[in-house]
């Protein structure tokens, strides 16, 4: 099985966009790398918000 990066997902994500979209992200992660690709998102006009999720003790980061 193979695993996309977050960061790499977003941009994939963005060239498949034919029209301004918003992109709501839930997550408990945020890296420098996805934090750069949601702003390529915003600069190319796209709406976009992170609703952060709090880890519990315990959980796997």
């Amino acid at each position: 099985a193979s695993v996309t990066p977050f960061y790499l997902l977003i941009d994939k994500l963005e060239e498949q966009m034919d029209e301004r979209c918003d992109v709501v992200i839930v997550s408990a992660f945020m890296s420098d790398k996805i934090e750069l690709a949601v702003e390529r998102l915003r600069s190319r006009g796209h709406g976009v918000e992170w609703l952060p999720l709090a880890l519990q003790a315990g959980d796997a980061a």
